[in-house]
């Protein structure tokens, strides 16, 4: 008999499609993913999800688009570089490195995607998710390999700050990134 797939965390798939409604953005952005974070359909980006579809699937994505900023800080220092260039938003943590999710809804102008840069780095600390790109979405949970031990887990994406998702101008959000952006570093 086949395992049964795990089902999705209703309370905080409900609590992040409140804030994006709070923040008057739209909720038809999700797409299902498979075990490794990978989009499960081709072409998603040209039929994403709405909220009716989510309980059916137990892994799912959510595309920066339409105003919805993502950003994924790869490192802890980037994780507090961010949050000194942001006003305070809602935030959620991957399971594997314990790292946060932010996201912003910019008003005023497309944010382009881009890797984000420490100051002197060569390889990237972070990404602005924001065309048609995705993270995972709070709820879901994956089986991944354990950085410190190489062995398979499973974990869960978790809320870790249940705030408003905070706005920024477009003009804003590019001043703050700007050097970051370029891999110039912050």
């Amino acid at each position: 008999m086949a395992a049964k797939e795990p089902q999705m965390n209703a309370p905080e798939l409900d609590r992040l499609i409140f804030r994006l409604k709070e923040a008057g953005l739209p909720t038809k952005r999700f797409m299902q993913l498979h075990e490794d974070k990978k989009a499960f359909e081709k072409g998603w980006q040209n039929n994403p999800h709405d909220i009716e579809d989510l309980p059916t699937y137990p892994r799912w994505g959510i595309a920066g688009r339409e105003g919805l900023v993502e950003i994924d800080a790869d490192d802890i220092a980037m994780a507090e570089t961010i949050r000194s260039l942001i006003p305070p938003t809602f935030e959620s943590q991957s399971p594997r490195r314990e790292l946060p999710h932010f996201y912003l809804k910019v008003t005023g102008g497309q944010v382009p995607n881009r890797i984000l840069y420490h100051q002197g780095a060569k390889d990237g600390s972070g990404e602005i998710r924001a065309q048609n790109h995705y993270l995972v979405a709070p709820g879901t949970e994956i089986t991944y390999k354990d950085l410190k031990t190489g062995e398979q887990r499973t974990g869960r994406y978790i809320i870790l700050q249940d705030r408003p998702i905070a706005t920024m101008t477009h003009d804003d959000f590019m001043a703050a990134f700007k050097t970051a952006m370029k891999g110039g570093g912050v």
